[in-house]
């Protein structure tokens, strides 16, 4: 009995080490040199070679086999040129056929798609961080097939990295993403659906598998964070991006049947409604990321509250398909855009200066695409540059002028049509030319709107640096503070009183 025990005991920790090997060493990837090390070494010992396009784009990768360049252009990302840099068995490989060897006396800059700067942004150092391959074409592919035999072995940090790798394989066969998965993708029809029976069946099995492994990190660490908050919120957005894609390429009914019942922690739900309440009647609104779009979303559909509020996210605004989605009509609401479909289906970068080479579509090509005021004043765009998203965000404010535009503090792109804002409680409406004029008592009405209780309990909302949750609490920091700066500027100092019952922070 001695003897068997021992040997049961061997093929246990035979098994573990096992497992451990194949999941920890192979997500470390602890023989690589790590992503910082690989794009330092790069831009120590290169530059562009001849005269650099400023539209030319490069990446790195790291697959199983060893480190790689990937170059493209903006005009074309399908195309690219994949050049091996580092390799196990030989190190850094020598690039001078590709690139100049850095001369001090000739420094020629990489352009902005290639510089250090661009690829040392911080998502894509945290995907390197989280993934063991990522950066080409397959990657997620890669992460699933090497971890998913082992998930219920993982750590949390494995398990995560496993469902965003479900997760990204869904996309790719929706979005037609430039890496992610092989899966077949969809071919997006405007009118009927675009999956056919199996094309549902691979979605829904990667959806649901990113779901499973969410759920389990939020059941056994309910306090795991990743980006957009705590992992219960992610888990919830993964539904909703179900939601979305369904929507957009299948139909609204199938969509809506996603959905599942009290997903989102209740403080975000009653943020949502803290945010759509904010919003003037009929008001179109653009979000940016997962938190100011997705339970907005969830909350519209489930408790069919504001819903003649339509809610756009610009992210989003960089796919045709969304466009066209926008145009059936979501929720109820139709939406106008001026610009041909057929145009939004080639269109990626416009060049507001007329003086770009190598872009297809100039803003002459576009003569209503401008600022208007009411006395019809044109003001400046403050791109140089408008990428699809931009584009499609400006043809949406010419084509619907009988709804009031709005975005949200967070929205970083909305940074396109200047300081021409208003802020109304948690969002900010559109003001060309100052049109408009708001004082303290107008403000005061849309903090009243406000469920103010989730902000006065901070069990609520245990911030982390960092996240989407985190930035939420800046904007109502910023939303008490610009209440308390009307306050001043009206020179009410009876007011002091009253506005103490809308501290928020």
């Amino acid at each position: 009995m001695k003897y068997l025990r021992n040997a049961i005991a061997f093929l246990f920790v035979l098994c573990f080490f096992s497992v451990y090997s194949q999941t920890r060493l192979t997500k470390g990837v602890s023989h690589f040199p790590s992503y910082q090390a690989v794009v330092t070494q790069f831009y120590t010992h290169y530059r562009p070679k001849g005269d650099p396009d400023p539209n030319a784009m490069l990446q790195f990768a790291r697959q199983p086999d060893g480190w790689y360049i990937i170059t493209n252009t903006i005009q074309d990302q399908n195309t690219k040129t994949i050049t091996p840099f580092w390799q196990p068995a030989n190190g850094f490989l020598n690039l001078n056929g590709i690139f100049s060897i850095l001369d001090s006396e000739k420094d020629v800059p990489f352009p902005h798609y290639q510089s250090e700067a661009y690829v040392r942004d911080n998502h894509t150092i945290r995907m390197f961080n989280l993934h063991t391959y990522y950066g080409y074409q397959g990657w997620a592919d890669d992460i699933v097939t090497h971890l998913r035999p082992f998930q219920l072995e993982l750590s949390d940090e494995d398990l995560y990295s496993l469902g965003r790798a479900h997760s990204a394989r869904a996309s790719a066969m929706m979005h037609h993403n430039p890496d992610g998965s092989n899966l077949p993708k969809v071919e997006y029809k405007h009118s009927g659906n675009s999956m056919t029976d199996q094309q549902l069946t691979d979605y829904y099995r990667e959806n649901l598998a990113a779901r499973e492994c969410f759920k389990i990190i939020a059941n056994r660490n309910p306090v795991f964070y990743d980006i957009v908050g705590k992992i219960q919120t992610k888990y919830a957005n993964e539904v909703m991006q179900a939601y979305s894609d369904l929507l957009i390429f299948q139909n609204e009914e199938l969509g809506k049947r996603q959905l599942i019942p009290n997903i989102y922690p209740p403080e975000l739900v009653a943020h949502a409604r803290n945010y759509l309440n904010n919003l003037p009647k009929g008001a179109l609104f653009i979000s940016f990321g997962d938190n100011d779009t997705y339970p907005l979303w969830y909350v519209q559909v489930m408790e069919n509250l504001r819903t003649d509020v339509v809610v756009v996210n610009y992210s989003l605004l960089g796919l045709p398909q969304y466009i066209s989605a926008l145009r059936r009509g979501m929720n109820g609401n139709k939406i106008n855009l001026g610009i041909n479909q057929s145009t939004y289906e080639v269109l990626e970068v416009v060049d507001r200066n007329n003086e770009a080479k190598n872009i297809s579509y100039q803003c002459k090509d576009f003569p209503g695409l401008f600022l208007t005021c009411p006395n019809n004043q044109k003001q400046p765009i403050s791109k140089e540059r408008l990428f699809k998203n931009d584009v499609a965000l400006l043809d949406l404010h010419i084509s619907n002028k009988d709804r009031v535009f709005c975005g949200s503090y967070s929205a970083e792109p909305l940074d396109i049509f200047g300081k021409n804002w208003l802020r109304l409680g948690l969002v900010e409406e559109l003001n060309l030319c100052e049109q408009k004029k708001i004082n303290y008592d107008s403000l005061l009405l849309y903090y009243s709107f406000l469920d103010q209780n989730i902000y006065h309990e901070s069990k609520n909302f245990p911030y982390k640096p960092g996240t989407a949750e985190y930035i939420d609490e800046v904007v109502i920091s910023k939303l008490y503070q610009n209440l308390l700066q009307h306050m001043f500027d009206c020179k009410s100092e009876g007011r002091k009183m009253e506005l103490e019952k809308f501290k928020l922070i």
